[in-house]
């Protein structure tokens, strides 16, 4: 994980899909998303594939969640393949500057 941090405690990272600064937010959001968020995929595709069918919704290839912290700040995680981008800790006024830096690390 590599993960830039700013003088006002902002980050931006890059990194493999199963670590990111930003799973305490992503667990607030709900159980449900915090679970496809980090789930096993191999693990996934084998349990259906044993069952048969789909018991176990598989996350897309590209995931991308973003919210608000408890202290109002912004964050943004997205997984595509086995990489995540993303930003946490972000001031509103400069949102559409991470968002721009994220869409380049992620291409």
């Amino acid at each position: 994980m590599v993960e830039l941090s700013y003088s006002d405690s902002s980050c931006i990272y890059l990194g493999s899909s199963d670590m990111t600064p930003n799973k305490k937010n992503i667990k607030s959001l709900n159980d449900s998303i915090y679970s496809l968020r980090f789930q096993n995929n191999s693990l996934a595709e084998d349990v259906n594939k044993t069952i048969g069918y789909n018991v176990i919704k598989m996350r897309t290839d590209t995931f991308d969640i973003s919210g608000q912290d408890t202290e109002g700040l912004l964050w943004r995680d997205i997984i595509i393949g086995n990489i995540c981008v993303g930003y946490k800790g972000v001031k509103d006024s400069n949102k559409q500057l991470f968002d721009r830096a994220v869409k380049s690390l992620s291409y």
